[in-house]
């Protein structure tokens, strides 16, 4: 008869660096035995899994993302920043969650320097 192992998982955000406007942290997962899985990286998985499209207006702009089929639209006018990204950013703020025995990263999404969501 095999002997069939349960597989406990331990995971721990820590915090690796953090100051004015930096948290940084790191995720570390280990099973019964100590050992660490494999992750995977939150920021790639978004960039592979979301459609960004930008489309540009007299005065304003839209961002529209779609993930899974859903899609949602951000209008900002020009005058609201700066400088724009005519790509958006993922990741610059990655934050770590456990909930009903699952792990989330929460990723989020810059459009300019002073807009995150």
């Amino acid at each position: 008869m095999a002997m069939q192992r349960s597989l406990r998982i331990r995971s721990r955000a820590l915090t690796t660096a953090y100051g004015t406007g930096i948290r940084d942290s790191e995720l570390k997962v280990l099973n019964a035995d100590l050992e660490e899985l494999p992750e995977q990286v939150p920021r790639t998985a978004v960039e592979s899994l979301v459609e960004a499209r930008l489309d540009r207006h007299d005065h304003s702009r839209t961002y529209t993302f779609v993930l899974n089929g859903e899609e949602r639209s951000f209008t900002y006018e020009e005058s609201d920043a700066g400088m724009w990204f005519d790509t958006p950013v993922f990741g610059n703020t990655l934050r770590y969650r456990a909930e009903d025995g699952a792990i989330y990263a929460d990723v989020s999404v810059q459009v300019s320097l002073v807009s995150i969501h």
